[in-house]
């Protein structure tokens, strides 16, 4: 995700441990738009949480930088994205069959 904000323009700045910031972590703000995001400071084989993912999505989608459409073709393979629409119909269909 930190490479998409940056392709899409966002200044980012790491956020130190202090007095007033008892917790550390990434900050990540776009001029144009006044658009921030913080983070908590993610490992690189750390897997970004739902939350976040969710709430990066509809607010770039919110404030007209990047469809939800397209930020999620960034992250998914046409290849298992299909798959899993198709597995997610065939369990629908047996369910139904199956009642």
């Amino acid at each position: 995700m930190r490479k998409l904000l940056r392709e899409l323009g966002f200044e980012e700045k790491t956020v130190p441990q202090s007095a007033d910031n008892p917790v550390p972590g990434i900050a990540f703000h776009h001029v144009e738009s006044d658009c921030f995001f913080a983070f908590r400071p993610y490992r690189p084989q750390d897997r970004v949480s739902m939350m976040d993912f969710i709430g990066v999505r509809s607010q770039l989608d919110w404030r007209g930088l990047l469809s939800e459409q397209a930020f999620v073709a960034t992250f998914v393979s046409p290849v298992s994205l299909s798959s899993s629409l198709t597995m997610g119909y065939s369990k629908r269909v047996s369910k139904l069959e199956a009642a």
